[in-house]
Order: structure tokens, then C-alpha cells, then sequence
């Protein structure tokens, strides 16, 4: 009996028999963040009024192109905050985007007074990714306004869950 255990391991060492199993298991754990992105096509834009019509200063607009991505499930919102006020008396600072979700330009907003809390310029915007929405900026100005040197304003633009 010793003789035949002894020989049935050395035939399956021989013939290649594995004793051990022939597969295994492995877990895969994976996750997609939530992604809200938003990305401007060009670094700086420049609004210039250097005319009048009947009395009045005419405006200026300049205009880009942004990027937005967003697979998040809860509907979001744009905010604009500018780095401080314009504190210039009589000028005004707008800002009007193309909604992501839809591409249709929305409203155009006073930014001016955005540094606290920000101006929401787009809200309702359900997950979605799209590229090279249009983005205006204009500057308008009252007969209450005087001339002054080149400043600069930084907008910043969040993407944050509506509440």
C-alpha cells in the first residue's frame, strides 16, 4: 500500500498533475470621483470704451471660449467672484456664458459688486461635458465716470452643487 501512494505521487510528478488549484479570485476595487471642471480657452481678455454716442460712453465687450465637464448627479451652478469690487464710480463689469448643459446664452450679470459672495451666472446645469462655450465680458460706463489707468480684475469661476 506504501508502495502505491509512494508511486501514484511520483506519476503525478512525472506527468505534470498539478495538486494545487487551477484559478483564483481577485477583488477590483474602482471609483470615478466627481469631476467639475471648468477651463477658459484664453488666459486674459481687455475691454477698452475710448468713444461716446449722443452724450453717452459706448461699451465694450470682449469675448472667449470656455470648457466645462461635470458627471456629478445633483444639478449645479457657476458661480463669478472677482479677486475685489471695482471700485471705479460709474463703471460696470458684466459677464454672460453659454449654459453647459443646453449652449444657450444666459443672462447678462453685473460681476461688479462680486467680490463677497460671488454672482451665480448659470445654475441648473445637470452633468455634462462640453467645450468652446461662448463667455462675454463687457464694460459699460456712465457720464459719472473718469478717465483712468489700465486695471485688472481676476474672475474666478466655481463649480459648486446648487443648495
Amino acid at each position: 500500500m506504501t508502495r502505491t501512494i509512494i508511486l501514484t505521487l511520483a506519476l503525478a510528478l512525472l506527468t505534470g498533475v498539478a495538486i494545487a488549484a487551477d484559478n483564483d479570485n481577485i477583488t477590483v476595487n474602482y471609483v470615478l470621483s466627481a469631476i467639475k471642471d471648468i477651463e477658459f480657452n484664453e488666459a486674459s481678455v481687455s475691454l477698452d470704451i475710448n468713444s461716446s454716442t449722443d452724450g453717452e460712453y459706448d461699451s465694450s465687450m470682449a469675448s472667449t471660449t470656455y470648457d466645462y465637464s461635470c458627471n456629478s448627479e445633483t444639478s449645479q451652478k457657476i458661480t463669478a467672484t472677482l479677486n475685489s469690487d471695482v471700485a471705479e464710480t460709474g463703471i460696470t463689469l458684466h459677464v454672460q456664458i453659454d449654459k453647459p448643459s443646453d449652449g444657450v446664452m444666459g443672462t447678462l450679470y453685473d460681476i461688479s459688486n462680486g467680490f463677497t459672495a460671488g454672482v451665480v451666472v448659470a445654475t441648473a446645469i445637470s452633468a455634462t461635458s462640453a467645450s468652446a462655450l461662448d463667455i462675454n465680458f463687457s464694460l459699460e460706463a456712465t457720464t459719472a465716470a473718469t478717465a483712468f489707468s489700465s486695471t485688472n480684475k481676476v474672475c474666478t469661476f466655481t463649480v459648486a452643487d446648487v443648495s
